[in-house]
């Protein structure tokens, strides 16, 4: 989790889902990120919101959600950064 401060856009608290994968023998790392893996993430970010703090108990900023999605692949180095992936 992050916050984007903006601008060009308000400020938006970011929930990051960040994807590992060695090779692409089996796909993209993009593609593993099904609708179960994204409605996972939506429910516990918005359990989290409804709590109204984060899990070690600091308060949450009161800003919009945004939910990103982060690609790593090692060889060769690269990394992609989907804004708004879901």
């Amino acid at each position: 989790m992050a916050v984007d401060p903006g601008p060009p856009a308000p400020a938006q608290l970011v929930i990051v889902e960040v994807r590992l994968r060695s090779t692409r023998a089996f796909g993209l790392p993009e593609e593993t990120v099904d609708f179960r893996k994204r409605r996972h993430v939506r429910d516990a970010a918005w359990t989290m919101v409804a709590a109204g703090s984060l899990p070690d108990g600091r308060p949450l900023p009161r800003l919009g959600l945004r939910f990103d999605l982060v690609v790593v692949e090692p060889d060769p180095p690269r990394i992609r950064h989907h804004r708004g992936a879901f």
